[in-house]
Order: structure tokens, then C-alpha cells, then sequence
């Protein structure tokens, strides 16, 4: 069974080095919005277009895992409250999901 490493931090919390060493490991193909953002030559303050690249990654994500692959999502998982303008971060609520259809699970749960 295919295992899906999730990563939730602040910044600075050690979230990268630990999947590229998870990743240097074998144990799994790492994805991170944010380095695919950069080398396509958009800056990070398009948020559109990340939000777009990060749902096409994590159907990608899940494409990978229904083939038997490892996965690691790396994108942080923290979202900012909505009209609060600058605040706190906090993360979104865990969802369990056992779906083995082509359906994303974390489609469900808000995050795409």
C-alpha cells in the first residue's frame, strides 16, 4: 500500500529539509508547489496561479498513489483565516479518507 506523507509547519519549521531527506531516502516522490512555481518563472505573490499549479499537484499526488508510488506533499498545509486580515496561521481540520476511487480525497475536505 502506496504511503502519503503530509507535512504541516510553519515557516522555518523544518518542513523541507525533512522531505528532501525523506525523499534522498527513497521513500517517495516529493512534491512542493513551491518549487515548481519558481523554475516556471512566476512569482510566489501570483497566488492564482499557485492555487491552480497546487490542485494540479495534488491530482498528481493521487495519480502517483493509486499507481503503487510514495508520495510526499510538502506545501506546508496552513491557510489564513479568512477576514481577518494579517493573523495567525492555523491549520486546516484533518480528514481521514480510505477512498481508493480516482477521486481526490482532499477534495472533500475544502483545501481544492
Amino acid at each position: 500500500m502506496p504511503i502519503l506523507t503530509l507535512f504541516c509547519g510553519l515557516p522555518g519549521a523544518g518542513k523541507t529539509t525533512r522531505a528532501k531527506r525523506l525523499e534522498q531516502a527513497g521513500r517517495g516522490v516529493r512534491l512542493c508547489t513551491d518549487d515548481w512555481q519558481g523554475p516556471l518563472g512566476l512569482p510566489r505573490a501570483d497566488t492564482d496561479f499557485h492555487d491552480r499549479l497546487q490542485r494540479w499537484l495534488y491530482d498528481h499526488a493521487m495519480t502517483l498513489l493509486l499507481t503503487g508510488c510514495d508520495v510526499i506533499l510538502e506545501d506546508g498545509l496552513w491557510m489564513q483565516r479568512s477576514g481577518s486580515g494579517p493573523s495567525p496561521m492555523h491549520a486546516p481540520p484533518a480528514r481521514k479518507s480510505t477512498s481508493t476511487s480516482s477521486t481526490c480525497p482532499w477534495r472533500s475536505c475544502g483545501t481544492a
